[in-house]
Parts: structure tokens; sequence; C-alpha cells
């Protein structure tokens, strides 16, 4: 029986790097390319759709030795795909063993990835984390720095430390920033503070100081308020701003009415040339400061909505006009 779904990896193995049609079918005319057509296509759903648990050791079994790096890629990333469906989390301290001996940096760049897409829990090899999370190729850096802050709270003090002290090294280093601050979102303590305010006023970059203010509100929530009305009142970016009025409507009162009214007033100065997309869940800043106002300082929003409504309607976009329409007709 384990040869014969040894044989059957193999097999798509194989299969996993054709590129052809499958037997009996033509291209569509209009098309050029459909990789859904592929034979790969068709394998990849196979391999994806395994459940059986006795596969696991035939993957294993093809990794010993096996010298072809998309192979092992392949071998990997099904592996990990198929352990998280049954939660065998011991697949993931094996493939970090995997990565220890592998010398290829496309294999251990996609295997750790592969880790940080799954749910798998890493138990023994924590200490290989942190070697990991030092390594001079930034994308092993960062997919370790990730799968450390998946850790136990007991690690976090531990990894806190070693943010920090990149936070330093790699100062001028945005996309390393971004990573950190995200990182200590997870595991940071009121010791990432003044790293974290650090990099908000140093970093020209909108979403890298966006990453570490929304690490500041995850660590101290609604206890850095006054530090939320600072940072607003300094920073000139408009998108560092939204998300800024997002934490003071969240946490602020009737103090902060008239930061809100003056931030309207700076959004409506110039008309809406294009609609605005909002993801899921989400909705415009207008609507997050009235409905604060709403709470608030009633008496003011009504008087704001008036205002809108009288000189600043065809400022709004579609998705503004729809809501303001909506509560005040």
């Amino acid at each position: 029986m384990m040869s014969e779904k040894k044989k059957y990896i193999e097999e798509l193995l194989v299969k996993l790097e054709d590129k052809s049609l499958r037997p009996g079918l033509e291209m569509p005319e209009e098309l050029s390319l459909n990789s859904e057509l592929t034979v790969a296509h068709e394998a990849r759903e196979e391999i994806n759709a395994l459940e059986d648990e006795a596969y696991i050791p035939v993957f294993q079994e093809l990794l010993v030795g096996q010298k072809v790096a998309k192979n092992k890629i392949n071998l990997i990333r099904y592996l990990i795909r198929l352990a998280d469906k049954l939660d065998r989390n011991e697949i993931a301290d094996y493939v970090l063993n995997l990565v220890r001996e592998e010398k290829g940096r496309w294999v251990n760049e996609l295997a750790l990835k592969g880790l940080n897409l799954s749910s798998l829990k890493v138990d023994k090899e924590t200490e290989l984390l942190f070697e990991l999370a030092e390594h001079k190729d930034w994308q092993i850096r960062f997919d370790s720095l990730r799968l450390l802050s998946k850790l136990p709270k007991e690690h976090h003090e531990r990894i806190e430390a070693l943010c920090l002290d990149q936070c330093e090294k790699y100062k001028s280093n945005n996309h390393s920033l971004r990573v950190l601050a995200a990182t200590l979102s997870k595991v940071g303590s009121s010791k990432s503070m003044p790293a974290l305010r650090k990099i908000i006023s140093n970093s020209t970059k909108v979403p890298i100081a966006i990453s570490a203010i929304s690490a500041i509100h995850e660590i101290e929530g609604a206890t850095e308020l006054k530090f939320y009305i600072k940072c607003f009142t300094q920073n000139k970016n408009s998108q560092v701003k939204s998300k800024l009025i997002e934490l003071i409507a969240q946490y602020g009162d009737e103090k902060q009415k008239l930061i809100m009214i003056k931030r309207v007033q700076a959004l409506l100065i110039r008309e809406r040339k294009t609609n605005w997309a909002y993801t899921s869940g989400a909705e415009p800043e207008l609507v997050t400061i009235i409905k604060f106002l709403d709470k608030h300082a009633l008496v003011d929003s009504n008087n704001l909505l008036q205002w809108i409504v009288a000189k600043k309607l065809r400022f709004l976009d579609e998705t503004e006009s729809a809501w303001v329409k909506g509560r005040t007709m």
C-alpha cells in the first residue's frame, strides 16, 4: 500500500510541472492560455484534495535525499497543507528541521512561508526560529519573525527584545520596520513604546507609520489616547490622520469634538474625483466622525450635517453621500 501511495505522489510531482493541455481537451480559440485546462492544474487539485493521514510518511520518505528543488518545494508545500487539515502540529518542527539542513534559499523561503500560511504550531524548534530571525536573507528573517509571533506568551519577552534590537539595526529599512512593528503588535509591551513612536516620527512611508500606530493600539489601546491626538496634530499625511481619527473616535469623548469637526472641514475642501472602494466592514472616515459626534456632541453633529447638505453634498463620494442622505432625509 505504501509503495502504491508513493508511486501516486511521484506521478503527481511530474504532472505538477506539466503545463500542457489535459488529454482530450482543446484550447478555446479566443484564449491563448488557460491554466485550468492544464495537466498541472488537475494535479494541484488532486494533491490539494488529499486527506488521508497515510500520505504524511509518504511525503517524508520522498523528501529524504530529494535533489530536485521544485520537488522539494512541492513535497513540503503539500505536506504542510495535509498536516494542517489533520492538526498534525509536529510537522511544523519536522519542516523546520528540513530548513536547518537545507542549503537552497528558495526552498527555505517557501517552506517558512508555507508554515506561516498554516495553523501548525511550532513546539520543539523555537531556538531555530530565533536563529532564523537573525538571518541575512530578509525573506527568511521576516517569515521567522511572523512564526515567532505565533509562539505562546512565555516567549514574548524574548521576541520583543529581539525586535527592539532589530528596530535599531534596521532603522533605515522600511520593509524591516513594518514587519517588526507588526510583530511587536502581537508580542510587545510598554517597553516597545519608544521604538514604535520613533518609527512613526521618523518614517516618511505611510504603511510603516500606520503599522507602528496599529502596534501601539494593539499593545496599549485607550491608554494612548493623548498620543493619538498629538500624533494627529503633528502628522501631515491624510492616510495617517485617517487611521488616527479611527482611534480617537474609538476612545475619545466630547473633548475631541473640535478635532473631529475641523477634520471634516479639511476632508471637504475639495470635491471627490473618484468613488472610494471600502473593504468589508470599513466605513468612510466622514461617517466615523459623524457617528462619534452623534454619540458625544449631537447638536454639533446636526449642525455639521446641515452644513454638508447645504454646501458640500456634491463634494462627497457615492458611499458618503448615500449615508448622509440616509441620516438627514
